[in-house]
């Protein structure tokens, strides 16, 4: 009886060794090839830049939420005269080699330089955009930054290393309701007058 109870003492501790030695094996997480998400973000600053945008030099905060990890950006920065910018990357624990990090500006671009904590994790993030406005409305669309081919900026530290980041804007600039209040008035007063005319 007590061989029996040995036997299956040992047959279920192998069992259990060998289970566990299975699960130990590291899992590839797929990342989708393009994970957006969207928000708010607000800037403010004083200086004219070239751009239709009047908030140069201008810094901001930000947060968003991925993989339920809230990430923040601090101690941003927007830039808009054209010129080379050149950056040190910001060391950690894994990636603890100071990198150098460049950007381009040409005419008409913005640039953006931001650190992110996100789960803990600090890194750099550069993005240089395209600006284009229609009527009320200005868009910023992600260039190359990094020459790799692929739109955004590829990451060289934080938990993201190796993948781009990609950030396009969309600027909406509301006509303030007093302004179609007056317009408004001007044109019930044309017709006022039109009517006095006759």
């Amino acid at each position: 009886m007590m061989k029996s109870i040995n036997k299956k003492l040992l047959g279920m501790f192998l069992f259990m060794l060998t289970s566990t030695a299975s699960h130990a094996a590291f899992i590839d997480y797929p990342v989708p090839p393009e994970y957006s998400f969207t928000g708010s973000l607000e800037i403010t600053g004083t200086g004219i830049g070239p751009v239709p945008i009047d908030l140069y030099p201008a810094s901001g905060d930000f947060s968003f939420t991925y993989l339920d990890k809230v990430g923040t950006g601090f101690n941003s920065s927007i830039y808009s005269t054209p010129g080379i910018y050149n950056f040190d990357s910001t060391p950690d624990s894994v990636f603890p080699d100071v990198v150098n990090l460049s950007m381009t500006l040409n005419a008409g671009q913005i640039g953006l330089r931001t650190f992110i904590d996100w789960n803990q994790n600090i890194f750099d993030v550069l993005s240089v955009w395209d600006v284009t406005t229609i009527g009320d409305t200005t868009y910023l669309t992600a260039t190359d930054v990094d020459g790799d081919g692929v739109r955004g900026f590829s990451m060289v530290s934080g938990p993201f290393a190796g993948n781009n980041i990609i950030i396009d804007a969309t600027i909406v600039t509301p006509i303030p309701a007093a302004a179609w209040l007056f317009g408004s008035g001007l044109i019930g007063l044309t017709g006022f007058a039109r009517r006095k005319k006759q």
